[in-house]
Order: structure tokens, then C-alpha cells, then sequence
């Protein structure tokens, strides 16, 4: 088994919980703690066995045909969340979406466990808007159209494990 150094992310929405879990110097919060990140500008460091001190993702450069795995970098990326504030509304583009408007052969796919239970706000998924301008409105009337699970959170936070795959960060659309 492989033992990877966690990769902290301070965020403005994050919070304190994940300081116990990784060093911390320096950061007010952690909104993000990667167990599993495997890029060319940022990968997990390997703690332990013949790989020690190396990088993730060169060991994965030198072992991904023997792995049977044929993606330019490992296709997951595992985090844990501490958001103590709302999220920023992000598209996730499927695979067609990304080949025609990024040129990337990959769009985003995400799941996530909860830690904890989200009882203290919303999570929306699945919000159906014609445009940018309808979803802003939406929001700030509090209401979102289409097939969606409600449950982001304040008061104490959310807390959950975030599995996706490794294509780039989401899209996030600014001012909503």
C-alpha cells in the first residue's frame, strides 16, 4: 500500500477542521485536503516504500501502461472538504461540451460522500436554467428550476469526501 502526503488548499470558504489532519503553517483555512492528486503541477508526495519522496504523478508516468491505464495523468482526484461558507455555483460539462469549447477529451463528472449530515443549508444539483442571467435571478429569489436534490452550508459547515475525475476544475460562474 501506498501512502501519499495530503496536499492542503486554502480556500476563502474554508474553515479549521482538516488542520489536524495536515501541517497548516501560514493558512487562516483549508478548504480542500487532496489525498489523491496526480498533475504535473501538483501531485501527492509518496511517504513510504521504494517511491519514497517521489511524486505521484512521475510514479504514475513511469507505471501506467504496466497499470494497464492509458490516461496522460491518473484519472481521480480524492479531496476532503471543510466549506464553512456557500460554494460558488460551478458547470460541469459533460464530455462533448469539453471536446467543443475546451478542446479537452474530457468533460467533469463528481460524486460526493457526506461526512457529516448536511442539515445546516443547501446543496443544489441538477439546477435546469436557460442562460446566466435566468440562473442569477433565480438565485437571488432563493429558487431553482429543474430536477434537483436540495440539502450549502453555514452553521456548523459541510464536511464530505469529494471523488471526481481528474479533468480540470469546474466552471465556476462569477457574480451568482
Amino acid at each position: 500500500m501506498m501512502v501519499l502526503e495530503p496536499i492542503p488548499a486554502e480556500t476563502i470558504w474554508g474553515g479549521e477542521r482538516l488542520f489536524p489532519y495536515v501541517r497548516h503553517e501560514g493558512m487562516n483555512n483549508i478548504g480542500q485536503l487532496y489525498t489523491v492528486q496526480c498533475r504535473k503541477e501538483k501531485s501527492n508526495r509518496i511517504l513510504n516504500g521504494p517511491w519514497a519522496g517521489k511524486g505521484l504523478y512521475d510514479y504514475y508516468q513511469s507505471r501506467k501502461q504496466a497499470l494497464g491505464l492509458a490516461y496522460d495523468e491518473y484519472p481521480l482526484l480524492i479531496a476532503l472538504v471543510d466549506a464553512k461558507e456557500d460554494l460558488s455555483v460551478q458547470v460541469h460539462p459533460d464530455d462533448q461540451c469539453a471536446a467543443r469549447l475546451e478542446q479537452s477529451p474530457f468533460g467533469k463528472t463528481e460524486s460526493w460522500y457526506f461526512l457529516e449530515d448536511p442539515d445546516c443549508g443547501k446543496i443544489v444539483n441538477g439546477c435546469l436554467c436557460r442562460d446566466k442571467d435566468e440562473l442569477k435571478q433565480l438565485a437571488g429569489e432563493g429558487r431553482f428550476p429543474g430536477d434537483h436534490r436540495s440539502s450549502a452550508c453555514q452553521e456548523g459547515g459541510l464536511r464530505l469526501c469529494r471523488c471526481r475525475d481528474a479533468s480540470r476544475p469546474g466552471r465556476r460562474l462569477p457574480g451568482v
